[in-house]
Order: structure tokens, then sequence, then C-alpha cells
């Protein structure tokens, strides 16, 4: 997956390595937002609040 490009590694070394997938968090962020809300708004709508 390094080699395709999806992973990348963030330390150095053969043992104990971590890696990232900032791309993958981003799709699963836009797939919520769009199951979230089906317009593809994620803007909060504008609400009025009453004053007291």
């Amino acid at each position: 997956m390094v080699e395709a490009g999806v992973l990348g590694q963030l330390t150095v070394g053969r043992r104990n390595r971590a890696f990232e997938a900032p791309e993958v968090f981003e799709v699963f962020g836009a797939l919520e937002r769009c199951l979230a809300n089906p317009e593809g708004s994620t803007r909060s709508p504008y609400r009025p609040v009453p004053r007291t």
C-alpha cells in the first residue's frame, strides 16, 4: 500500500512502524457528510435565536 501511495510511513525502521492515510479519512469524512445531509450542504442552517 505504501508503494501504491495509499499509505505513508511515519516512523523509520522495520519494527514498530506507524503509517498514515489522510486521504482515506477525507473520503470517509465526505461520505459521512453526504449521509448526514443528502442535499450536500454541510453548513448549519440559519436559525434566528429568540430574544429573552
